[in-house]
């Protein structure tokens, strides 16, 4: 069985923003979403996936949706990402949630949902960072983390 990934890929709409494409999968579950972003927030989470060790208290965040700006909750989330260390030997848990919109129309009961945990080391991570940045900057099309089996 093929193990898990994170895709991200990124429309640059200028003037700082753009819309961050997600498909995930692992373990015979798989999401595919999308949510808008500005370019700052994900270079800010790029950089901090880069750092070692992770911080224990307070894991690597990114998420957007409907609803006000960080610190205040998202009404309905669209996209969300969290990176957090698992253990003391360098296992990294990587969550991903992933839901459709709920337009005004929309049945609630319709929406779409995904929550997935992919499971990694810093080497990939560190990999997923820059590739990150690259797509942001225009010069990668996308950014993969492919999950490693770890006992």
């Amino acid at each position: 069985m093929r193990q898990g990934f994170l895709k991200l890929a990124f429309a640059d709409y200028e003037y700082g923003t753009g819309e961050l494409f997600a498909y995930a999968e692992t373990g015979g579950f798989a999401g595919r979403a999308s949510a808008y972003f500005d370019i700052f927030r994900i270079e800010e989470f790029a950089n901090a996936l880069s750092e070692y060790p992770l911080p224990l208290r307070q894991r690597c965040s990114l998420a957007s949706g409907f609803g006000p700006r960080a610190p205040e909750p998202l009404h309905e989330e669209h996209l969300s990402i969290e990176v957090y260390p698992i253990d003391s030997t360098g296992h990294i848990g990587v969550q991903v949630r992933m839901a459709t919109p709920l337009w005004n129309d929309t049945r609630p009961d319709s929406q779409r949902t995904a929550k997935l945990e992919l499971l990694t080391t810093y080497e990939p991570l560190g990999r997923f960072s820059r590739d990150l940045l690259a797509v942001i900057k225009g010069t990668a099309e996308e950014a993969v983390l492919d999950e490693e089996m770890i006992p």
